[in-house]
């Protein structure tokens, strides 16, 4: 389970929102690939798979103890993350008249973060490659069901898909992702809510004569999902997120971080048994860690559930020249809370 989404500015400046909801952030790790480091794909035995020099440095996270990004963002502003899309996901077929031309999509954020400024580029260069499947050993060494989502400094927004086979590339209006069905399913789904709206409805009359008034606001909202599926989940986010009217980047944070509670999925609501994953145990599905990628200025914002804090990341401050990927922990459970007591 994820939630991504974008908050946009009056003065263009764009940040991507992503919530990760999944059963552990153990072994999770912030990671900073350099500029120029060498990346090499892994592949099927007997094929030879991409490898290329990094043009970009970048910061991001790591979905357990490996140095491959999750979630990340260059020093151009360009993001990249990927959210679970079980049940429709068949990579593509390589073979060796593909040698050289292709990359498993463990590697599809990698390639992208480090080699792209534009959501153009990424759509120009994706239909020249391949991308196939990979079997992931730190998650019990089954292969995941992932489709990709791409943000870039000037708003627009990229959905990747790997469906029967083949790439579907969507360009995404609303700038909003989540899990099962496919992009375009939640498109259409969206047709279900033109009813929903943040005015509110005034008045109506059951009986002429007889005007019946809404009690309090927010009745506009009636029939708005409140439950925790992808469908729910995806209409949610792309009504409040376009709802939002930030007038520069300081506001645009604060709903940033405001949107980004209101998806989070806490313990205990969704339980979760994590066999896909290589675990045997009925577990609670949470929002494991959150990141804003704040695209127009180049920082990356992290926090995670143990926390009410968020690590800040400036690519324009960031090491981007020493060789060989770094990475730390972040986990912890530290609470802060500015103590006023003695001020009042």
């Amino acid at each position: 389970m994820c939630t991504t989404f974008q908050v946009r500015t009056e003065d263009q400046k764009y940040f991507h929102v992503m919530n990760m909801e999944l059963f552990t952030a153990a072994g999770s790790r912030m990671l900073v690939a350099p500029r120029g480091h060498q990346y090499n794909s892994e592949g099927p035995e007997g094929l030879k798979p991409m490898s290329w020099v990094g043009k970009y440095g970048v910061v991001g996270n790591s979905l357990g103890p490996t140095e491959r990004f999750h979630g990340a963002m260059n020093e151009k502003g360009l993001s990249v993350t990927g959210l679970y899309l079980p049940d429709f996901t068949e990579y593509m077929t390589v073979s060796e008249q593909d040698n050289g031309n292709f990359i498993t999509y463990v590697h599809l954020i990698d390639f992208v973060s480090s080699q792209f400024e534009y959501v153009e580029e990424v759509k120009a260069a994706l239909a020249k490659i391949k991308v196939c499947d990979q079997k992931i050993p730190e998650f019990g060494n089954v292969s995941q069901p992932i489709h990709f989502a791409v943000y870039d400094k000037l708003g627009y927004c990229l959905v990747i898909e790997f469906v029967g086979g083949e790439m579907k590339l969507y360009d995404n209006p609303y700038g909003t992702l989540a899990n099962a069905p496919t992009f375009d399913w939640h498109l259409a789904n969206l047709r279900n809510y033109t009813n929903i709206s943040n005015t509110g409805y005034l008045t109506t009359e059951f009986r002429k004569g007889e005007t019946i008034l809404p009690l309090g606001a927010g009745s506009g909202t009636l029939g708005l999902p409140g439950d925790d599926t992808a469908a729910g989940r995806f209409v949610r986010a792309a009504f409040y997120s376009n709802q939002v009217t930030p007038k520069n980047w300081n506001e645009g944070m604060v709903e940033a971080i405001q949107l980004s509670n209101k998806a989070t999925v806490t313990s205990g609501s969704i339980k979760y048994n994590g066999k896909g994953f290589g675990i045997d145990a009925d577990v609670s599905n949470v929002c494991a860690w959150r990141h804003i990628a704040s695209n127009s200025t180049g920082v990356f914002f992290q926090s995670h559930y143990g926390t009410n804090s968020w690590l800040k990341f400036d690519t324009k401050e960031i090491d981007f020249d020493t060789p060989g990927i770094r990475s730390m922990t972040y986990l912890d459970t530290t609470l802060e809370f500015k103590d006023l007591s003695n001020e009042i």
